[in-house]
């Protein structure tokens, strides 16, 4: 059970929602009410603006991926949980002509993908490239097993906040060593904000780089959620790739301990 939790907060972590609470994860796991994102339970068949929108991200990787100027990047992670493996997280970019489209899953894998099987995908477009990226459209489909929910926003121009995935590419990019690792941004998913802050880092490009950082709940959580944890820490570990920086691993707390990506 502390799997099935762990997961499910992984993936609300992800797309910058709560971690949902121990007395609320049965909402989550398939009891009453609805998931914390707010957009409730739908139908397996998903709406038809969030397909549209769906199928709107999948052309413009597509394009993007047989414009000569495009450049990919894939990244991915084995998830652990206290030592344990319990997932795996595939980040993906394409950039080119001054636009990007992205894409990012968490699935549970091994034992925990038995004992729980949720799956939580997230796109994303707009103009430029992260971290110097602005917004256009997102979208997140999230599926605990026994629930299944999906909403999409738009970004107005000059909304000045990223969604959450563009946010964590970002963060976990490679980058060139000149650029190091401080970052701050502020995440919508369309009901809540969280704050992103990394502070410059430790070490140098030769020995690799280690930043820190910290999620803060701003504005969209309720007073049971914010007495539980108003915010979490995080490290990012980079090490020398070439003239580029490239992570390593990322640690994050949560309400279920200490979870670990390890890039693969």
């Amino acid at each position: 059970m502390r799997w099935a939790r762990s997961s499910i907060c992984i993936a609300a972590l992800l797309s910058g929602l709560s971690c949902p609470g121990r007395a609320k994860m049965s909402r989550w796991q398939g009891g009453g009410g609805v998931l914390a994102s707010g957009v409730g339970m739908i139908r397996t068949f998903f709406p038809r603006r969030w397909a549209r929108a769906a199928l709107a991200s999948l052309l413009s990787v597509q394009l993007l991926a047989g414009a000569a100027a495009a450049d990919s990047e894939e990244l991915r992670f084995s998830v652990r949980l206290g030592g344990v493996t319990i997932g795996e997280l595939v980040l993906a970019i394409n950039t080119g002509a001054g636009v990007y489209a992205a894409k990012g899953v968490f699935h549970t894998t091994g034992l925990a993908g038995l004992l729980a099987r949720v799956r939580f995908t997230m796109t994303a477009r707009g103009q430029g490239a992260p971290p110097r990226a602005v917004p256009e459209h997102y979208s997140e489909d999230m599926d605990t097993g026994r629930r299944v929910s999906s909403s999409s926003l738009s970004f107005p121009p000059g909304s000045g906040r990223l969604d959450p995935l563009t946010a964590m590419l970002s963060i976990l990019r490679n980058r060139p060593a000149s650029q190091g690792c401080s970052f701050a941004a502020r995440t919508f998913d369309g009901q809540r904000v969280m704050g992103a802050q990394v502070r410059p880092g430790s070490g140098a490009h030769e020995t690799g780089l280690t930043c820190e950082g910290r999620l803060e709940r701003l504005s969209g959580y309720g007073p049971d959620e914010l007495a539980e944890a108003k915010g979490f820490d995080f490290s990012v570990h980079f090490v020398p790739d070439g003239a580029l920086l490239r992570v390593d691993r990322a640690r994050t707390e949560t309400v279920h301990g200490t979870v670990t990506l390890v890039r693969r």
